[in-house]
């Protein structure tokens, strides 16, 4: 997801990547900041992640957790609840797999969450317009581009 930014970034990755030693190698030397399993993720989590957003860094979170379904998976509300808290824009992408070295990835419009109040109803919208974002990348086709070789 590098090429998506010419920030420093960060990606969120699932604290199940710390029982693999030589991915968690990898995702730790790559900054990755590891997510809690669970409903709640935890203060802590969050305030690691508005860190990282203060500094103007970007961070790359998966909506669908583990699933990465392309659009198609259950989407949580935590990319929602950082743009909106932290009044950042959020960048749909489309994440492809099409083989074990060979991921790619297409970049839509950045989504402005504007200033809303967070509550269910503003997540749950926010969430809807990045899911769509995603789905409509995959509908119209986006070229993917590689990330590795």
């Amino acid at each position: 997801m590098s090429t998506g930014t010419s920030n420093p970034h960060l990606v969120i990755a699932h604290e199940d990547f710390r029982r693999r030693p030589i991915v968690h190698l990898v995702t730790r030397l790559q900054g990755a900041v590891f997510v809690p399993s669970g409903p709640g993720v935890g203060g802590g989590f969050v305030a690691a992640c508005e860190g990282i957003l203060a500094r103007g860094d970007a961070l790359g979170i998966f909506p669908e957790g583990r699933e990465m379904g392309g659009g198609n998976g259950a989407f949580r509300h935590g990319a929602a609840y950082l743009g909106l808290r932290n009044g950042c824009a959020l960048v749909p992408a489309l994440v492809e797999h099409r083989g074990l070295r060979d991921v790619r990835v297409a970049y839509g419009a950045p989504l402005e969450p504007g200033r809303v109040p967070i509550n269910r109803r503003t997540l749950e919208r926010l969430t809807a317009r990045l899911q769509g974002a995603i789905v409509a990348l995959r509908a119209a086709g986006a070229t993917a581009a590689p990330i590795h070789g």
